[in-house]
């Protein structure tokens, strides 16, 4: 859990240093989660030249207003696998080493495994709690289009690379939206499937609990991708999260966003 300590009254920082870049580190936030979107939105642009660029910069605004607030006197405590991450992270660069030869592929596997953990890192410092909420709405109305767009690929059986498919492979198509491969586009989808159960369990509103019920289904294009791991996560993530919160301990309290962004703190509220 990430909770905000309260400082010490002489080192409390003001309201306009503790939101200092608000705007930016939200809209940047936003962005990430629509990197996909992004992506495609520059490469049929003027501005395709950012396609590689615009990811990195935008984890520098991060974490250049996280600098700035820690330094006005923000204090916040990361998450508890923040330790776990470092040593993946180091880890990760080291494997930079044995890829001397393919430099650029070496370090473009490199970002990709890293670049949304050092994301993940910057959270609690550059997100506020009254933003969560609004900017899970956004990762989940990203991945929503990306699914109707999936299911239109499916239904037009657009053609693909032959290397997707094994050796006698025989499949109507596999969809992959704007990604670059199905492997992406599933594991972008099987990730927001958590995001939206949770939040049709919590969430009391009739109108959003009809989108998350509308997204489960949006989302059927996972299976069309026909990875390995989007099988599984198609079966396997609702039944472990139909248990979760058919739990004893789900039953006893429900939960709701603490005092800082991704905190929970038990509700006595039935």
């Amino acid at each position: 859990m990430v909770q905000t300590s309260v400082p010490m009254t002489e080192d409390r920082p003001s309201d306009a240093q503790t939101y200092y870049g608000d705007a930016l580190a939200r809209w940047c936030v936003y962005a990430l989660g629509a990197f996909a979107i992004v992506n495609q939105g520059l490469d049929i642009s003027v501005l395709s030249g950012l396609g590689n660029l615009w990811g990195s910069i935008a984890i520098a605004c991060l974490a250049s207003i996280a600098l700035v607030r820690v330094a006005y006197g923000l204090r916040r405590q990361g998450f508890r696998w923040s330790r776990y991450a470092g040593w993946y992270i180091l880890y990760c660069g080291t494997l930079i080493l044995y890829g001397l030869k393919h430099p650029v592929l070496a370090f473009d596997g490199f970002s990709v495994d890293v670049e949304y953990i050092v994301v993940a890192l910057l959270l609690p410092w550059v997100v506020e709690s009254r933003d969560v909420l609004r900017l899970l709405y956004g990762v989940i109305a990203a991945s929503m289009l990306l699914g109707v767009d999936g299911l239109f690929q499916y239904a037009i059986k657009v053609p693909i690379p032959g290397n997707w498919l094994d050796v006698g492979e025989v499949v109507r198509t596999r969809v992959f939206s704007v990604m670059k491969s199905p492997a992406e586009y599933g594991a972008n989808l099987e990730m927001t499937i958590p995001m939206m159960f949770g939040l049709l369990a919590v969430d009391r509103h009739p109108v959003r609990r009809i989108v998350y019920v509308a997204a489960v289904f949006v989302h059927w294009p996972l299976y069309f991708s026909r990875t390995i791991a989007a099988h599984g996560s198609v079966w396997v993530q609702p039944s472990l999260l139909w248990r979760l919160f058919m739990s004893d301990a789900c039953c006893r309290s429900w939960w709701y966003w603490g005092s800082s962004p991704f905190s929970f703190r038990p509700s006595t509220r039935v």
